[in-house]
């Protein structure tokens, strides 16, 4: 049954007005398109300017760390405090002290691993070394800083240019091709799912159904 129909259909059948012209057809893209092509800039912007930033950021904690090694100086710190909280249901260690320095007393608070935290307690003491030019640049014995690796830095830029900078492009451009040289068939429904359809490219003087 569906064959007759098909060839009856192949018979009778003509292109919808828009179709049945020489291709490439002229296409326009519909809001939804220009809306991922300005997310697809922004994304690819923000990866870089991340990436940027990162480095910057990367680079300054490892000249602290220079500093510190090099130039740095030991005390004796007093824990003042310890405390919890919680960041995407996980526990963050946080720990404030103080030590002395140039006749006057250093206070400072960092995040520091659990293991080094469990160690600690109110009112005992534990090591820190701090850049005599600038004190509040210190760490406690333990939780010396790790600057982030170069690799990392642009691993996380790269994971958010590349959907902006490939996938939304290519989605556009799949449907910019099919509507602009995709060639109209006729055809017969053997059956209806649901499906899903970006719709992203319109043509100006043709209706398609997908």
């Amino acid at each position: 049954m569906e064959r007759a129909e098909l060839t009856e259909l192949l018979r009778t059948w003509k292109p919808p007005a828009g179709l049945n012209r020489a291709w490439p057809r002229e296409v326009q893209l519909k809001g939804t398109g220009i809306f991922l092509m300005v997310m697809a800039f922004l994304l690819v912007t923000g990866g870089l300017v991340l990436g940027v930033w990162l480095q910057s950021v990367a680079r300054r904690d490892a000249e602290r760390l220079r500093l510190l090694t090099h130039d740095g100086a030991g005390a004796q710190a007093t824990i003042t405090r310890l405390w919890q909280t919680r960041d995407d249901n996980d526990s963050v260690h946080w720990v404030a002290f103080e030590f002395p320095v140039s006749g006057g007393i250093q206070t400072r608070r960092t995040k520091v691993k659990n293991s080094v935290w469990k160690s600690l307690t109110e009112g005992g003491t534990a090591p820190v070394r701090y850049l005599p030019s600038d004190p509040s640049i210190s760490y406690l014995s333990g939780s010396e800083p790790k600057p982030m690796p170069v690799w990392a830095i642009w691993l996380i830029g790269a994971s958010l240019a590349f959907p902006g900078g490939l996938l939304l492009p290519l989605a556009v451009r799949r449907e910019r091709k099919l509507l602009s040289e995709g060639r109209a068939a006729p055809g017969v429904v053997t059956r209806l799912s649901p499906t899903f359809a970006l719709g992203l490219v319109r043509h100006p003087e043709a209706v398609c159904f997908q």
